[in-house]
Parts: structure tokens; C-alpha cells; sequence
């Protein structure tokens, strides 16, 4: 009876794991918010360090501002780049629209996933 209860409670843990593992592969919906916060932050840094004051003032009233609605699917396509739905609110110039984009992200060395181009 023990011996039964053994390969149950082994199946059981075989099982979770598998599934913890197929669930933990791909990017979560912080992951992909986190990687798009960075790249936005690198993409600003990038601006402000190659214009003057006077341009980065002018061209703060017309960037487009992002926000992440939702992170609808992640699927692998290959050599660990994971492809997520995203659907996003773009507002800029006093206008807005919500579109959905396919996003490709893979981890980098440091294991954190970033949007690749």
C-alpha cells in the first residue's frame, strides 16, 4: 500500500513540475510591462543625450506616451524568443488609439527579457 501511495505522490510531483516548468518558460505580463518600460527609458535617455534643452522641451509635448492595456498571448517561435500579443493606448498631440502588436522578447544575459528588434 505504501509503495502505491509512493509512485502516486511521484507522479503527482512529476507532474507539477512539468507544469510549473511549461508555465514558467515563457515571459509573464510584468515581464513584458517591465521590458517595455526599459526600452522606452533607453529610447528617452538616447533622446536627451543627443539633443539640447531647447529641442527636448519641444519635443515633450509631441512624444507619444505608452500605455499597456493587456498582454493577450506568449508564444515560442525560436531560439528562446518568445512572440506576445500586446495591446497597447498610444496618446500623443492630444489624440489616442489602442492597437494590438505581435512583440518578440527574449532574455538577456542577465535574464531579463527585453524586446528585440
Amino acid at each position: 500500500m505504501n509503495a502505491v501511495k509512493n509512485v502516486a505522490k511521484l507522479g503527482l510531483g512529476l507532474a507539477l513540475t512539468a507544469a510549473l516548468t511549461a508555465c514558467g518558460s515563457g515571459p509573464s505580463e510584468s515581464d513584458v510591462r517591465k521590458a517595455f518600460d526599459t526600452a522606452l527609458a533607453e529610447q528617452k535617455a538616447l533622446i536627451d543625450d543627443s539633443l539640447g534643452a531647447d529641442v527636448q522641451k519641444m519635443l515633450a509635448g509631441i512624444m507619444p506616451e505608452i500605455e499597456i492595456i493587456s498582454v493577450k498571448d506568449c508564444k515560442p517561435a525560436e531560439d528562446d524568443i518568445y512572440v506576445c500579443d500586446v495591446e497597447a493606448k498610444i496618446s500623443a498631440a492630444g489624440k489616442s488609439a489602442t492597437t494590438v502588436e505581435a512583440v518578440p522578447l527574449q532574455k538577456n544575459t542577465s535574464g531579463q527579457w527585453q524586446i528585440i528588434d
